[in-house]
């Protein structure tokens, strides 16, 4: 007897990072495949030149390997240099003086994929799904956010453009940080050394809250030695403006960070990559959730 058809293919980066595909990767769900994203690309055909030293596509290539009506979803944030080698792995190995063949360029792997996720006469629209939608550097999404929502309150912060010089006066509890680290929200010394894009920022006063999930379906969390009566208080504005902001980055699944003091809330970052709320107990059944939504029938 054969199991249950598959339902959603799921690809992640090689580097094992995805926290939703490492939560899926014990089996659990006979309906999801996990696949690295080397496997997926080979499985459609592409193979790496290494006397041209440049990726194709084979001939006459379509989707065929994919399981019959799932749905491809995309948890690609990153191409790693491990995909990279995985993928051209057998390609160099075949190939003269193996020892001197270079490996692509993770930019050309990323364009390969993105090629293919957009070939739409090989994979219909209606069965690609990212739940990753457009992540951007903390900046704008401070901009984008309070212009979509004017009641927002967002960090104090200073910015530079390539070399230009950052001066932190007047930044209380400076975080000296990239403007594409979602993470990082302890104050911090200003680093050594040349700074490309600096960006400081001030830490908001309060404690740190998680909000995360699907826009219609959040859990919020409290990280930190807070008031619990201030959080209650608070609790139906973290969840329509959390709700508000997935959507406007186009994130079907994600978290947003806040900082709640006094029932004032600053928005501090959102991001896709689920890295904050996998230390949350209920991680999996939010995702669970989440997989439940995605394994639902896709019309061709």
């Amino acid at each position: 007897m054969s199991g249950p058809a598959i339902s959603v293919l799921l690809v992640h980066d090689d580097s094992g990072l995805d926290p939703v595909a490492n939560l899926m990767g014990a089996g659990s769900r006979p309906d999801l495949e996990l696949v690295p994203l080397s496997a997926f690309l080979r499985r459609l055909g592409v193979r790496y030149d290494a006397i041209g030293g440049c990726l194709v596509q084979e001939p006459d290539t379509a989707a065929p390997g994919l399981p019959p009506g799932a749905r491809l979803v995309d948890r690609v944030s990153e191409v790693s240099v491990q995909t990279a080698r995985a993928l051209t792995s057998e390609d160099v190995a075949a190939a003269p003086d193996a020892d001197d063949v270079p490996l692509p360029t993770t930019a050309q792997v990323q364009q390969a994929y993105e090629q293919l996720i957009g070939d739409r006469a090989a994979l219909p629209a209606v069965r690609q799904y990212s739940t990753l939608g457009r992540m951007l550097p903390l900046t704008s999404q401070w901009y984008l956010a309070r212009e979509a929502l004017p009641h927002l309150a967002i960090p104090d912060f200073k910015s530079g453009y390539g070399p230009e010089p950052i001066d932190a006066t007047g930044i209380e509890q400076p975080i000296w940080k990239s403007p594409f680290d979602f993470y990082a929200w302890q104050p911090s010394q200003r680093p050594e050394g040349p700074i490309w894009d600096a960006l400081v920022v001030g830490r908001p006063p309060g404690m740190p809250v998680l909000v995360y999930g699907q826009p219609d379906d959040l859990v919020v969390s409290a990280l930190g030695a807070g008031a619990p009566d201030a959080l209650e208080a608070v609790l139906p504005l973290l969840t329509d403006d959390s709700a508000r902001i997935l959507r406007l980055f186009g994130f079907d699944i994600g978290e947003v960070l806040w900082f709640v003091a006094q029932q004032q809330c600053v928005f501090a970052a959102c991001s896709p990559l689920l890295y904050g709320c996998a230390r949350q107990p209920d991680f999996a059944a939010v995702v669970d959730r989440f997989i439940d939504r995605l394994a639902e029938p896709a019309q061709d």
